[in-house]
C-alpha cells in the first residue's frame, strides 16, 4: 500500500490588494509513518492502515487538516499490484490470485460542517463564533482558525 497526503487547503497571496487563491496538488508520500496490517485475525479481505507509534509508545494523531491517499503498490516488475485478492479461483484453478482493482480511497479527518447540515455554509461560521474550533493545533482558537473555516467554505 502506499499511504500519500496533500496539504488540505489553497496557497493564498494578495495581488493587486486582490486575494488569489490556488490549489496545491502535491501529494507527499507518507507511506513510512505508517502501519499497514493486512488480512489481520478473523478479516482476511481487510487491509488496517494506521499511524506508527511513537517513540515510548504511544499512538501519534493523524494530521489534521490533511487529505490522504491510499491505494495499491504497483510491482516496477511486472506492473501488477502487489495486494492480490485471495481464495478467489474456482476448486482446482491453479492460476495466481487476482490483482485488486487500483481505486484510490480517499480520508478526510477534519469536519468544517460545524452546524451539521451535511453543507459547507455560512452557518459553520456562526457555530464557530458561539464555539470556535481550533484548526490550526496551535492551542488557540482565534481569528486564524476562522481564516481556515472561511477558506474551506469558498473552496467549496
Amino acid at each position: 500500500m502506499v499511504i500519500d497526503r496533500e496539504p488540505r487547503f489553497q496557497t493564498c497571496t494578495i495581488v493587486g490588494g486582490q486575494r488569489v487563491c490556488e490549489p496545491e496538488v502535491r501529494w507527499y508520500d507518507v507511506t513510512d509513518d505508517f502501519d499497514v496490517l493486512i488480512a489481520p485475525a478473523g478479516c482476511r479481505r481487510e487491509v488496517w492502515v494506521a499511524r506508527r507509534l511513537d517513540g515510548d509508545g504511544l499512538p501519534v494523531a493523524i494530521d489534521r487538516l490533511r487529505l490522504y491517499r491510499v491505494r495499491p503498490r504497483i510491482n516496477a516488475v511486472d506492473g501488477l499490484t502487489e495486494l492480490r485478492s485471495d481464495d478467489t479461483q474456482f476448486p482446482g484453478e491453479t492460476r495466481d490470485d487476482p490483482e485488486v482493482v487500483r481505486y484510490s480511497y480517499y480520508a478526510n479527518l477534519t469536519c468544517f460542517d460545524l452546524n451539521m447540515n451535511m453543507a459547507l455554509d455560512e452557518g459553520d461560521i456562526e457555530a464557530w463564533a458561539d464555539v470556535p474550533v481550533d484548526f490550526t493545533d496551535d492551542g488557540l482558537a482565534d481569528a486564524d482558525d476562522l481564516d481556515v473555516l472561511v477558506d474551506a467554505i469558498a473552496g467549496g
